[in-house]
């Protein structure tokens, strides 16, 4: 996930054509979850991801960190809330609705992880992970030193790093 308009411009649709074709790309205007991606992401990416066949309808279970779009809130003082915010939250909360929907649909049992259990809970966020991003670091600066005179004289855009960054 990239900072960027949803659409994006022409220039980034021909950047689509660039990264590598087992990593899907998706551009947010603030670069991190939200609950629109994420229902996109259970649809097309952790639907397909399971060992079962989606008609086995075989249970799963997922755990989330405590992150506002994971949790439904709830309603806010509505005699303090203003109009547009309030258009805004009954919004999001249709689309949170859509996402345990899509969750119940595929029969996923879904738990929240308290702040500061991420490391206990989830393995693969203190192990795999980290590992994961050593060799992303480790790559990038084999491929700057390699083209350190190019990288100084900012021949490489934004654009051209994120292509890097799915390689």
């Amino acid at each position: 996930m990239f900072k960027g308009g949803v659409k994006g411009d022409s220039c980034r649709r021909n950047k689509y054509k660039r990264y590598h074709l087992s990593v899907v790309v998706i551009f947010n205007e603030k670069a991190y979850a939200n609950t629109s991606n994420l229902i996109n992401w259970v649809k097309q990416q952790y639907s397909m991801a399971s060992a079962y066949p989606l008609c086995d309808n075989e249970p799963q279970f997922l755990s989330l960190n405590a992150f506002a779009l994971h949790k439904n809130k709830g309603r806010k003082d509505l005699q303090k809330e203003l109009e547009k915010a309030k258009i805004k939250r009954l919004k999001e909360e249709v689309l949170q609705q859509e996402l345990w929907d899509q969750f119940a649909k595929l029969n996923v049992t879904t738990s929240i992880i308290l702040g500061g259990c991420t490391g206990y809970v989830q393995v693969l966020d203190v192990t795999v992970n980290k590992i994961i991003k050593q060799y992303i670091e480790d790559a990038e600066d084999r491929w700057v030193d390699e083209h350190l005179d190019e990288w100084d004289a900012g021949k490489f855009s934004i654009g051209d790093r994120r292509v890097l960054l799915t390689y």
